[in-house]
């Protein structure tokens, strides 16, 4: 889709209070925990509260349908629930598939870029060596003029190639079609391409693909897992319940192990719509929100009339009706949850009451028959997961964010026990503030000063970084405060706080006055943190001991770096952009990559900067981890991907926008052995600047992919081939 980007304040203010609003409407219906009031001490909360947070087991069938029916009587009364439907933000839940690499280094091709080691996660964009699976929910875009330009071909959907074009492509969108999954063969060596051999389209009920992921089971078949939603998971519409009516998550297995021959393998839908999914080994893993849809319910009753009909309907209901269903791969409709397998909250307050449930479903994809669900009332804004257990976490802001824990076990996932921590674990990419070592959860968290839910609260939501004076009383500042909590699992069913950070032993603060945090990541006994407001302190965290984590070193730079990935534990990349500070604002420029040593925990040092383009441009990867792509070559080569739409031109002052030139893929060589290095390898271009493209052609997939040599730029429905030692002499492009 052609646009142009729209620079100024005002617009991305506009858009960050709307999300506020939404952030305050989710804590006055969910109070939580009283925990959110205390002080970090050197001897921590200990999670205890007045109202308990934790879960307990339904109990009984009546149990259950008494919490459930309370929670749609709270909901539908007195209309406080409807939300401004014009806010803009959503949760792109996003997150490496190892600290070290994305890949399996004995094939050395990168895959997705996961969080944790060992954690698979859904992407748009899938390879297994051989054969790419590209999602694609979006326009097709097709070739509108013929010309030539050097010698790059074009295979176009009928198979036809040398298709030239001047200067560059000018693509007409086609109608809006169903969902697809493309399945292209690559070719790597000396002239890399890809070839399209098959087109798998999704039934029309089934919505958007929400993403693949590829596993080789027991019996030796190549599996593709397809999750598809029709109800997007978003903020603005987070506590519109009646939104979240008749939505369903649909999961297909194709048999793929003849690509040009894939076939639908087994299938299911589920009620309720994909907060998010994770894959550990043969295990699929589906977070899913139920809320049930009520006939003769007035979501937002604003009289006392509409409010007893809706007691009515609501008392008229049966437990069956108040709990999802799925239909399996025989067509057969069964409850998907029982009140054994549901969890409440421990506490009768109205507080805890929702009429909605996150079900945790696990599926053994080697025996898709075998699946097993657990249910919890109440929210959750998201997951973490690691290869022992995954977290549900309720981030309501200053009121703190409630956090449950399951362990994975052959029977599914099991109730351990649940927590809070102070304040927020932000809006963007909320999961890498949290990390399980030796057992523990370890969790970043904001809390921003009262009547400020943070205008500075997210920076990826505003353009820059408002400067609050030194000599400012402290009265007039709007200064958030941070703290990292370690919690550990008791027999109560409760994730007691055992440590803190700052405290009394270690009473520095985690970034300066007025800073926000940009960037969390965590390896090993390492925890990495990037606080900003004019310059980039990068933290270096000593987990060593969990229980007893400590600031180990601090790096100040420019800029700063919203996306950090692990080298082992000896070197680190950042992403993130330049910054000119003028007056009270430092002013966003390009895109900035820069590689640190932290061989020395208590002395990181920065051993190369990379600054491209200027004001305007931007990385998807600052966004969504998953487009960031890293190969290790061998133990001291590596190289990695960013895509970037690069901006560039004459600016009379930091603050002024200039124009986009080109969007491509930014290849990077890093050397190890001997002197360390980051070094540019050059760019893959999918499109420019030109009389018929004067804007940036925003698309919803960018994906690096590498195979040894070989490199495929997935962009969009496009995928630009070619060989990194020769970028333009052998591009290849199929469409």
């Amino acid at each position: 889709m052609i646009s142009k980007r729209h620079s100024g304040q005002k617009q991305n203010l506009l858009k960050v209070l709307c999300l506020f609003s939404s952030a305050s409407a989710l804590i006055a219906c969910n109070s939580g925990s009283n925990n959110s009031d205390r002080s970090a001490e050197n001897i921590p909360d200990d999670g205890s509260s007045s109202q308990s947070v934790k879960l307990v087991p339904g109990q009984s069938a009546v149990h259950l349908e008494n919490y459930l029916k309370g929670g749609l009587k709270h909901s539908t009364r007195g209309g406080q629930y409807a939300l401004d439907d014009t806010a803009e933000g959503d949760t792109a839940n996003a997150a490496p598939e190892t600290a070290l690499s994305g890949a399996s280094n004995s094939d050395r091709f990168s895959g997705t870029n996961t969080q944790v080691l060992g954690v698979d996660e859904a992407d748009l964009v899938k390879y297994d060596g051989d054969y790419l699976f590209i999602a694609s929910n979006e326009y097709a875009y097709y070739l509108a003029a013929d010309a030539t330009i050097g010698n790059t071909s074009i295979a176009d959907d009928s198979g036809s190639t040398d298709i030239g074009f001047a200067d560059e492509p000018f693509f007409a969108p086609s109608p809006s079609a169903q969902a697809k999954i493309r399945i292209l063969q690559t070719v790597q060596g000396d002239t890399p391409s890809a070839t399209e051999v098959q087109s798998l389209t999704l039934d029309e009920k089934q919505g958007t693909i929400a993403g693949l992921y590829l596993q080789k089971n027991t019996a030796g078949s190549t599996q593709l897992a397809v999750l598809s939603n029709n109800q997007s998971f978003a903020w603005e519409s987070w506590l519109r319940y009646d939104y979240w009516g008749s939505s369903y998550t649909y999961l297909t297995l194709y048999d793929v192990s003849t690509p040009a021959n894939s076939k639908v393998s087994w299938s299911i839908d589920i009620e309720g719509s994909l907060i998010d999914s994770r894959r550990i080994n043969d295990k699929l893993y589906l977070v899913t929100r139920y809320v049930p849809e009520v006939p003769g319910v007035n979501w937002y009753a604003h009289s006392k009339e509409d409010e007893e009909k809706n007691q009515q309907a609501i008392e008229a209901l049966t437990l069956d009706d108040l709990l999802p269903k799925m239909t399996d791969a025989s067509g057969t409709n069964v409850p998907l949850v029982s009140s054994d397998n549901c969890y409440v909250p421990e506490s009768a307050q109205e507080d805890y009451y929702s009429p909605a449930l996150v079900t945790i479903t696990t599926i053994n994809l080697n025996n898709p028959s075998d699946i097993t669900s657990v249910c919890v009332g109440g929210y959750s804004s998201g997951i973490f997961s690691s290869t022992e257990s995954l977290y549900l976490f309720n981030d309501q802001w200053n009121q703190g964010t409630i956090i449950h824990k399951f362990s994975f076990t052959d029977q599914g996932t099991a109730y351990k026990g649940t927590g809070t921590v102070k304040g927020s674990l932000g809006w963007r990419a909320p999961s890498f503030r949290l990390t399980e070592k030796d057992g523990a959860l370890v969790a970043v968290s904001t809390v921003f000063p009262d009547g400020l839910i943070g205008i500075a609260t997210e920076p990826a939501l505003l353009e820059d970084t408002m400067i609050m004076a030194d000599d400012m009383p402290a009265a007039e500042q709007f200064s958030p405060t941070h703290q990292l909590s370690v919690l550990k699992e008791n027999d109560n069913n409760e994730l007691v706080t055992v440590a803190t950070l700052p405290n009394s032993n270690q009473p520095a603060a985690i970034g300066k006055p007025n800073e926000d945090i940009y960037a969390v990541r965590f390896i090993g006994d390492r925890g990495y943190i990037v606080t900003y407001q004019k310059t980039d302190p990068l933290y270096v965290i000593d987990l060593s001991t969990v229980t007893i984590p400590v600031i180990a070193g601090e790096l100040h730079i420019e800029g700063y770096s919203d996306y950090l990935h692990p080298i082992g534990e000896q070197y680190l990349i950042g992403i993130g952009k330049s910054a000119i500070v003028e007056g009270d604002i430092a002013w966003y420029q390009g895109v900035q990559v820069g590689m640190f040593d932290v061989n020395d925990i208590s002395a990181p040092s920065l051993i190369k900067q990379i600054s491209i383009g200027s004001r305007g441009t931007e990385t998807e990867v600052s966004y969504n981890h998953k487009a960031f792509s890293f190969l290790e070559l061998d133990a001291d080569s590596f190289r990695m991907t960013l895509p970037m739409h690069v901006h560039n031109g004459t600016q009379r002052s930091p603050s002024d926008w200039t124009n986009w030139q080109y969007t491509g893929l930014h290849l990077f060589d890093i050397e190890l052995n001997g002197t360390a290095s980051l070094e540019e390898a050059g760019s893959i271009i999918a499109s420019s600047v030109s009389k018929e493209m004067p804007y940036n052609q925003y698309v919803n997939t960018q994906r690096g992919i590498m195979h040894d040599d070989a490199v495929h730029y997935v962009y969009g429905e496009k995928v630009i081939s070619a060989n990194w030692n020769d970028l333009k002499a052998t591009t290849t492009v199929a469409q």
